[in-house]
């Protein structure tokens, strides 16, 4: 509740329009709620994840949304087909699931919100977050972790991306 609360005072103070700061404190809450559920029982639950990509879709299809509805279209089905290859090429090189199937509903959820052209720069800064949580636990813990909640780290780059990117662009107008 505190980290949400802190990231709407962030939106409420860097942003100027009321629909805008609607969309991305839902946007938020969705995200933060699930990257806690993702690092409490690495699992992505389905009813989150899908009600994100509708949201996203349909936010994005009025005039309100973050992108236009085709960026926001192809970002779908860009981040889909993308971590949907690593699955299906993971699985087939290890024969196990390397990527988990709810990280490839939220990575898809993520790109219907914030279109193709951000994708990129969220999953580099979602793996550089995924590999210094991993450092920071081999470094304090002296073990070696089996498995990372990859969906916490995705959604927290999401907002530093869109952090990142509103504030500039209020900036500039």
């Amino acid at each position: 509740a505190i980290s949400y609360i802190i990231i709407c005072l962030y939106w409420f103070f860097s942003i100027y329009s009321l629909s805008l700061l609607i969309i991305l404190s839902v946007l938020s809450f969705y995200l933060l709620m699930l990257s806690f559920f993702d690092a409490d029982y690495f699992l992505l639950p389905n009813t989150l994840t899908y009600w994100l990509i509708f949201l996203g879709l349909s936010c994005n299809y009025t005039t309100f949304g973050l992108v236009p509805f085709d960026h926001a279209f192809y970002g779908f089905l860009g981040g889909a087909g993308l971590f949907y290859g690593i699955y299906l090429w993971g699985y087939l090189i290890y024969q196990k699931c390397v990527l988990g199937f709810g990280d490839v509903k939220l990575f898809s959820a993520i790109g219907a919100w914030c279109g193709f052209e951000r994708l990129p720069y969220i999953l580099l800064l979602g793996s550089l977050l995924g590999l210094s949580v991993y450092c920071g636990v081999l470094l304090t813990t002296k073990g070696f972790l089996k498995k990372i909640a990859f969906g916490s780290c995705l959604s927290f780059s999401t907002l530093m991306i869109l952090g990142f990117y509103f504030s500039s662009y209020n900036s500039f107008n």
